[in-house]
């Protein structure tokens, strides 16, 4: 079974790789990417990602939903 942690970072990323004009975009790109890395390096288990990034449940829930990660 191939998963997210097989394909390269920029396909894993989708269209979000890019060059940031802004320090918003910056942060955006980063935080996407540092919750994709600790989603699936826990498995895809939200409550232990949710614990690791220090955040609460709902609020990852939020975020995966926003950054398109998680429908």
């Amino acid at each position: 079974r191939i998963g997210l942690e097989h394909l390269p970072e920029k396909l894993r990323l989708g269209s979000r790789v890019s060059n940031p004009s802004t320090l918003k975009e910056a942060l955006s790109q980063y935080e996407r990417s540092l919750i994709l890395r600790v989603y699936e390096e826990h498995g895809r288990n939200k409550e232990a990602t949710a614990r690791h990034l220090g955040i609460d449940l709902a609020t990852l829930y939020r975020k995966l939903k926003k950054l398109g990660i998680e429908g």
